[in-house]
């Protein structure tokens, strides 16, 4: 009896061991995934900047600035940027996305002191990509601040989360200088310059013939005499003709039943809002369409947030010509 408690015991004590090992090894390797994930997390971010990121600006002239996304680590297929700036020294003169790494335009929208700008790509992107290029003016003389705005996002193409980390996202500081004085004006020529006879006056270059100019008088044109001929007479224009009424007959059409059939549900393609079972560029055109709405949004709406904005783009892109 004694011996078969023993054993009970050492069993018990065998596998409270075992549980004790398995708990420290798992929340050990529990721990590390954390570590990695938050790592991860740190890393797998993306940063907007601009090019140049400070300077001088001459009070009336223009300096050219280009919007930049830094995705090194991630791979995003759409972008909006609100931009945000001292509208009391700088003005907007324009914007220019020719050469922006986003070929599909989406939004941009200018007001005073702010630009939001939304572009996407068919294919996913990364690496330093440019977004596209603001031309400033100088308006008053101080220093400007340029920096990115809340709204601003960069989804990732995979799963549509956002990537943009904002606050490491450093904007630019300009000094709006006044222009420098005009150069001053040449000399005036001494009386030495003006009786010097290499200099000949004006009168002596080009010499001129009084008796020509007198005997050159102009001539008045001759009236021209009146013309004999009657005038022509205007042609009468035909009067309306007014055709008869004619009256057709009605006639009735046999109505055709034609049969019931019933289709297989199939259910549609994230982003196929047109239901032609590929999403191309009408659906693209749909959503745009859409594009900003909070009520009656439909289907348009992708990721189901009420809003039809830059996420709902990305969910399309990622399902494109599929």
């Amino acid at each position: 009896m004694d011996m078969l408690k023993k054993l009970k015991f050492h069993h018990r004590l065998h596998w409270l061991l075992i549980t004790t090992l398995f708990l420290i090894f798992t929340s050990g390797l529990r721990v590390e995934f954390q570590e990695e994930t938050a790592v991860s997390e740190a890393t797998d971010s993306s940063t907007l900047a601009l090019s140049p990121s400070s300077g001088s600006i001459n009070q009336g002239d223009q300096l050219n600035v280009s919007v930049l996304l830094k995705a090194d680590s991630v791979v995003v297929n759409a972008i909006t940027v609100v931009l945000t700036y001292s509208p009391d020294l700088l003005e907007v003169v324009s914007l220019n996305t020719d050469n922006s790494s986003f070929n599909l335009g989406v939004e941009e929208l200018l007001s005073e002191g702010k630009v939001e700008v939304t572009r996407g790509n068919y294919e996913g992107l990364s690496g330093e990509l440019k977004v596209f290029e603001i031309v400033f003016k100088g308006k008053s003389v101080g220093s400007a601040g340029v920096s990115f705005a809340s709204g601003s996002a960069a989804p990732r193409a995979s799963d549509s989360k956002d990537t943009l980390d904002l606050a490491a996202s450093l904007g630019g500081s300009y000094e709006v200088v006044s222009p420098p004085p005009p150069p001053p004006p040449p000399p005036p020529a001494s009386p030495k310059d003006s009786e010097n006879p290499s200099n000949p006056s004006s009168d002596e270059e080009n010499p001129v013939n009084e008796e020509e100019e007198d005997s050159e008088t102009p001539s008045t044109p001759a009236s021209p005499e009146p013309s004999s001929e009657p005038a022509p007479e205007e042609e009468e224009e035909p009067g309306l003709v007014i055709l008869p009424q004619i009256s057709l007959p009605l006639i009735e059409l046999p109505k055709i039943s034609l049969p019931k059939i019933d289709l297989p549900f199939v259910k549609p393609k994230k982003g196929d809002l047109d239901r032609n079972g590929k999403v191309n560029i009408f659906d693209l055109s749909e959503l745009l369409r859409r594009w900003g709405w909070v009520k009656n949004m439909g289907e348009a709406d992708l990721n189901q947030d009420s809003r039809i904005n830059i996420f709902d783009l990305t969910v399309l892109l990622g399902n494109w010509d599929k």
